[in-house]
């Protein structure tokens, strides 16, 4: 939310982005955040996107929302890791 709605989080965002690339789209695809340099660029835009959302304030995203998120982002975006990587019977929105 913070990404879309908040417009310095928009253009900061968009000035991260890298130039198009099917061949590194299809890369991403494979490897995922196990890449450094994607591990990295997704982290930024995490932290981009969570500033972006407090900005919002907290009659847009409440603060129970973005602790949910901030631990979402430490636990599998800072980590290199996604849901995926866990067992089924995890939550990975879980505290």
């Amino acid at each position: 939310m913070g990404a879309l709605y908040d417009p310095v989080a928009l253009s900061d965002l968009e000035a991260l982005l890298p130039e198009p690339s099917e061949a590194a789209l299809e890369e991403a695809g494979r490897i995922g955040l196990r890449d450094a340099v994607l591990r990295e660029r997704a982290s930024a835009f995490f932290d981009v996107a969570l500033e972006g959302a407090r900005r919002l304030g907290e009659t847009i995203v409440g603060g129970r929302a973005l602790e949910l998120t901030q631990a979402f982002g430490a636990r599998f975006v800072d980590r290199g890791e996604d849901p995926g990587d866990e067992p089924d019977t995890t939550d990975p929105f879980a505290l």
